[in-house]
């Protein structure tokens, strides 16, 4: 079974990097959104976003599944990206606390940079389209179709 705690190193360099390439072309004044599940989020990736917040304005949308906001009681179950499967029994309350934790804590990191930097954080499902997660907060409407 593995860490759920532990974050993939190759995460992190991505998110650190994108962060690294929007610092270097987003002018002052511009409007950054950014759509992720921030697991890749370290500290040189909160210092990065932090820069770019002094001089722009930031909507964060962190996407979650329903999984890591609760597993189920039991069973077993395997989740997974294209290069890292983790495989656990739902019934190990360890692994449950501490994946639940990792989760709890990536939340409460995003929510702090995002009170202390003036930025937008928002939560958007893996079920719920992110443009009406952004219409909730802007209130524009839907466009009709014709």
């Amino acid at each position: 079974m593995a860490d759920p705690a532990r974050a993939n190193p190759n995460e992190q360099a991505s998110l650190e990097a994108a962060l690294k390439r929007i610092h270097r072309i987003a002018h002052p004044g511009s409007l950054v959104c950014m759509i992720s599940d921030f697991r890749g989020l370290d500290a040189a990736a909160a210092s990065r976003l932090t820069q770019i917040a002094r001089h722009n304005e930031i909507i964060l949308i962190q996407i979650y599944d329903w999984l890591e906001t609760q597993l189920p009681d039991k069973g077993q179950y395997s989740l997974g990206t294209a290069d890292k499967i983790v495989s656990f029994n739902a019934a190990n309350k360890k692994f449950k606390a501490e994946y639940m934790h990792h989760y709890e804590s990536r939340v409460e990191t995003l929510q702090q940079l995002s009170r202390r930097y003036g930025m937008t954080w928002l939560q958007c499902a893996t079920n719920e389209p992110p443009l009406d997660v952004l219409r909730q907060v802007y209130g524009r409407p839907a466009r009709r179709q014709a």
